[in-house]
């Protein structure tokens, strides 16, 4: 018999819409307070007028103060027109 704990996967919220205000921060909110948050389990793939999607590297994540233990926020200079898929 496998006694091995299964992974338990939070819900994960972030700040955006079908429009985003590229001049805004990328907000994450998770269901439970984190101790650290992986950034090998975070990428970002990018596509303007193109088909392909392109992994570039994904800004980094910091707390949003330490009244907000759930809330991470990261700065990222957007180029308008791009379309963006986080993972």
């Amino acid at each position: 018999m496998d006694t091995t704990p299964k992974p338990v996967f939070l819900t994960v919220r972030m700040n955006s819409s079908s429009v985003y205000d590229v001049f805004q921060p990328i907000g994450l909110t998770f269901s439970q307070p984190l101790e650290s948050l992986d950034m090998n389990g975070v990428h970002l793939l990018v596509k303007d007028n193109d088909t392909t999607w392109v992994e570039v590297e994904p800004p980094m994540f910091d707390r949003d103060g330490d009244l907000r233990p759930m809330q991470y926020v990261a700065s990222y200079e957007w180029e308008p027109g791009l379309l963006i898929n986080l993972r």
